[in-house]
């Protein structure tokens, strides 16, 4: 609301002036008054609030206390602005105190709180931007700008911005878009709010010592875009970063930040643009990990993520990340993956673990090793371990572990197989091979697509991902004494591998067991015992039944001892020896052909026959039978 009543008052210096306002309407004119003056407010209208009455320009005006008119009641005069020496003079009711206000609220095409002086100085009063700021007043020249809330304020083309006075960081996130000059100084005071100050001309700056080197002091583009503008920038302290976007970063021309983002905190960085600016594609940031990172409820996009230090521990969490360049956790020890990482190349160390949790995902097109990698985790802990989460990678990735001199290594380890197609990718030194559950990678002359998998605790429980295993080239082991098998759990698709006296409970069904030495293995089952076939690898092992159990294939001769009825199935059956019980039982089924006897030394005086057999089609061939001395045994 323009008002058509303007004065400016001056008063000779020369002169002392005493002035009444005696108001005929409750809106007063826009009055400035100058000089040597003292001022008293008759009051002739009811106000309970404050309200503005006129403004002074210089430092000898004295405010009087108002004295009564039309109204009656005690009032004070309060001077609640000086800026360049231009007050702003309200009338209040003597309970009330004013705070200090020299700000311009624009709403509705007038400004607020009846301050008529906007109208007129507005270049010493501070524009205070809403954060729903539709209109912009026809003034377009102010002191600085304040906010108080999350504010972007967009200006026409034809208009402008131009702040005269020292400015200041805002105390809420502010973003300019068009044109606004800082005719006098910007006092960088801190760093931790977005500032975009738009397409902008800055006349000079000040940094305060506090600010962080590492800080980004605010975010624009220069109006003048050229190589002087950009020196002379230089020239005052600051320097401009491009990462991607056309706002650039402002940095001290001293900092070496570039586009890196440092944590403070899992979900705050140093630089005020790092949580805004990853979510839009075309910014290019890089995440430097310090520790956790949380990306929040929104899809994060960076350029890259790294990290400066050794960490043992790191775990990203969010929506979903998106990294355009390298995941380089070459530095990180463990890294948890609780989001969907998409990494375009990952780069790790052969001692890195990366864990893809539960309802979590990892992919990445290239993958290479770095440093002087000699150990070898064959058999252990994969560099990945996909848990209930998914990796995603095909045979079409690029691999690079020319740094790894060890012949093989685990890569990844999932609880469900891989792909055989990834068994395809290799590159011009390495092979991957997908075995079940395991990627291995294989120098090209030492290929190794033999899994072993340890029991590592007597409830049949193991140590690594991987395991157990499956296919033609795995083999379970143990180092324990015993082992109990769960309930409905079989030894198939797999050659159990034994190298020590060791007993099995709960036994069901063993598909293959192999015996590297002159060991007592001993199988004992509540129910029937199966196993598909057994080797002694040209060693004596003793196998040792507990439970009613047959044998499909005899591979090599060994001894046994059983305690209850075996049976074996083999059409060549051989057998080191035989080692009675009183309770054993030993079936030769019909269709064995050929029966191999080595020894005979634990045979016990029986009126049965040592061998039971089923009534067969075709005759029955007994090689090498050994004679029992002190023992009258029919053998069929």
């Amino acid at each position: 609301m323009l008002h058509k009543v303007i004065v400016y008052l001056t008063v000779n210096d020369t002169y002392h002036e005493n002035i009444i306002l005696d108001y005929k309407e409750s809106i007063p004119p826009f009055l400035l008054i100058e000089g040597d003056v003292s001022v008293t407010i008759k009051t002739n209208y009811d106000t309970p609030t404050c309200t503005y009455h006129y403004s002074t320009k210089g430092t000898k005006s004295i405010i009087k206390t108002p004295i009564s008119g039309k109204v009656s009641g005690s009032y004070k005069s309060f001077s609640i602005c000086d800026i360049d020496g231009y007050s702003r003079v309200t009338l209040c009711p003597s309970q009330i105190t004013p705070e200090n206000d020299c700000t311009c609220s624009f709403k509705n095409f007038e400004y607020q709180n009846g301050y008529y002086d906007c109208y007129y100085i507005s270049e010493h009063r501070i524009f205070n931007i809403s954060s729903d700021q539709e209109q912009l007043p026809v003034e377009q020249t102010w002191y600085s700008f304040t906010n108080i809330d999350d504010t972007t304020l967009s200006i026409p083309k034809r208009n402008s911005l131009s702040f005269v006075g020292v400015v200041e960081p805002p105390e809420y996130p502010m973003r300019f878009y068009g044109k606004v000059y800082f005719n006098n100084t910007l006092n960088i005071t801190k760093s931790d709010v977005y500032f975009s100050i738009g397409t902008f001309y800055l006349n000079q700056i000040e940094i305060q010592d506090s600010v962080s080197n590492d800080a980004v002091l605010f975010r624009g583009k220069l109006m003048i875009d050229t190589d002087d503008e950009i020196t002379r920038l230089k020239n005052i302290g600051i320097r401009q970063v491009p990462c991607g976007d056309s706002t650039r970063r402002y940095t001290k021309t001293t900092s070496s930040i570039e586009c890196k983002c440092t944590q403070t905190s899992p979900i705050t960085f140093t630089q005020f643009d790092c949580d805004d600016s990853t979510t839009r594609r075309y910014d290019k940031f890089t995440l430097v990990l310090s520790q956790d990172y949380n990306g929040g409820n929104v899809k994060r996009y960076w350029q890259k993520i790294t990290s400066d230090t050794e960490l043992k521990s790191v775990t990203i969490t969010g929506a979903g990340i998106n990294v355009e360049d390298v995941c380089d956790f070459s530095k990180i020890s463990n890294i948890n993956i609780n989001t969907d990482l998409r990494c375009s190349s990952l780069k790790i160390n052969l001692m890195s673990s990366i864990s893809v949790n539960e309802n979590s995902q990892f992919s990445f097109d290239s993958i290479t090793t770095v440093g002087d990698i000699t150990y070898s985790n064959l058999d252990k802990k994969a560099i990945i371990q996909v848990n209930s989460g998914n990796l995603v990678i095909s045979s079409a990735i690029k691999i690079d572990f020319s740094s790894i001199t060890a012949d093989c290594f685990e890569l990844a380890s999932s609880i469900s197989p891989f792909s055989d197609e990834l068994s395809l990718v290799e590159s011009s030194d390495h092979n991957v091979y997908a075995l079940d559950r395991l990627l291995r990678v294989c120098k090209k002359d030492a290929k190794n697509n033999n899994v072993h998998c340890t029991i590592s605790e007597s409830n049949y429980k193991f140590a690594y991902q991987q395991c157990p295993c499956q296919g033609s080239t795995c083999y379970i082991q143990t180092s324990l004494n015993k082992v109990t098998i769960p309930d409905s759990t079989n030894i198939e698709n797999a050659i159990l591998l034994l190298s020590q006296n060791v007993m099995f409970l709960n036994v069901q069904s063993i598909e293959k067991i192999q015996i590297t030495g002159d060991f007592d293995i001993t199988l004992e089952g509540t129910r029937s015992i199966y196993i598909g076939s057994i080797d002694g690898l040209s060693h004596k092992p003793t196998l040792i039944t507990k439970g009613n159990t047959t044998i499909e294939q005899t591979l090599s001769a060994v001894k046994y001892n059983p305690h209850s009825k075996l049976t074996f199935l083999s059409q060549n059956t051989l057998i080191e020896d035989v080692i009675e019980t009183d309770t054993s039982m030993i079936t030769i089924d019909r269709d064995v052909t050929k029966l191999t006897l080595n020894s005979l030394t634990g045979a016990k005086q029986k009126e049965t026959p040592l061998f039971d057999t089923v009534t067969a089609s075709s005759s029955l061939n007994i090689n090498g039978m050994p004679t029992v001395s002190n023992i009258m045994r029919s053998i069929l």
